[in-house]
């Protein structure tokens, strides 16, 4: 399967092909928009590029085509938006992530709580 995400100016935010790209459908229509994809055994991780929400992860099961979103939540109320340029989960399970603005690194070990 290939996953892809759409830019600004299209509400249909992620799309996917099962036969190499040569069709595709939806997967996620709405106002979040999506960078960087980390595809899993079972959930897709998705962490959100955009200038007007408070930034976070997007998660989809296959299985139970379901999405669930997790929000940050920042301690110091300057920052308001967040925007995820990378993704990874690294070997031991801990996830990483890099904001593009502002700029920082975030660690989670579970997708909900994240820390600089």
């Amino acid at each position: 399967m290939l996953l892809a995400t759409l830019g600004d100016g299209c509400l249909t935010r992620v799309v996917y092909s099962e036969n190499l790209g040569q069709s595709w459908k939806s997967l996620y229509k709405g106002a979040w928009q999506f960078v960087p994809i980390v595809p899993l055994k079972d959930e897709i991780v998705l962490g959100m590029d955009s200038g007007i929400a408070r930034g976070g992860v997007g998660i989809y099961s296959p299985s139970r085509e379901k999405w669930k979103f997790i929000f940050l939540k920042w301690c110091n109320r300057h920052v308001r938006f967040a925007q995820i340029a990378d993704l990874r989960q690294l070997s031991n399970g801990v996830w990483i992530a890099t904001l593009g603005a502002p700029q920082v690194i975030l660690i989670s070990e579970n997708l909900k709580n994240w820390y600089p």
